[in-house]
């Protein structure tokens, strides 16, 4: 993979903006690991429920890919300029980095399907994203958005193709850009 557009950078900057609750420029593992605390709880599971286990593995294999990947070892920070870059060596230098990135997503999908039929409904897929901060009409419009086949459920090669357009799409109108920039940044 060449370089990251400029357009790449801005969605995981974007993303970095979700973690960054503060505002501070930078975050640690208790950034994230509240994100994911307040999706198992707006969903109604509990941390021991077996889908949020591997959902809150999978996030802290991140959390400790990024920081290795941002060079910062193990000292718990990482700011905006790192986590992008971060990426951007990653996706470089790394053949299936981006597949890893998504099973984070996968899991999440997987957390958020409570009734097991492993597709997300609309209400399923809304409480996923306004449990992450997503304000509900935001939420409801990307549902619509990856529902590509009209169907009325995500399904999880949606689920991936608009998660993978998040991180390496190029298109300004795509579900990538709405996804992070005009959705989540827009109730910054």
């Amino acid at each position: 993979m060449t370089m990251l557009s400029a357009l790449q950078r801005e969605n995981i900057g974007a993303l970095f903006d979700v973690f960054d609750h503060s505002g501070l420029g930078r975050i640690e593992w208790a950034d994230m690991e509240r994100i994911a605390l307040t999706v198992i709880a707006r969903l109604g599971m509990t941390v021991d429920d077996p889908k949020c286990v591997l959902y809150l593995q999978a996030y802290r294999r991140w959390w400790a890919q990024l920081q290795h990947d941002a060079g910062h070892g193990d000292i718990g920070l990482v700011d905006r300029p790192s986590f992008i870059s971060a990426f951007e060596k990653g996706m470089m230098a790394e053949p299936g980095y981006l597949d890893r990135v998504l099973s984070v997503g996968l899991t999440a999908f997987d957390a958020a399907d409570t009734d097991g039929d492993e597709v997300l409904d609309e209400e399923e897929l809304v409480t996923l994203y306004v449990a992450s901060g997503l304000p509900k009409e935001g939420a409801t419009a990307l549902f619509q958005q990856i529902d590509t086949d009209g169907d009325g459920k995500i399904s999880r090669q949606e689920w991936l193709a608009a998660s993978r357009e998040t991180y390496v799409g190029d298109d300004p109108e795509g579900v990538g850009a709405s996804t992070l920039a005009q959705n989540w940044l827009a109730q910054t």
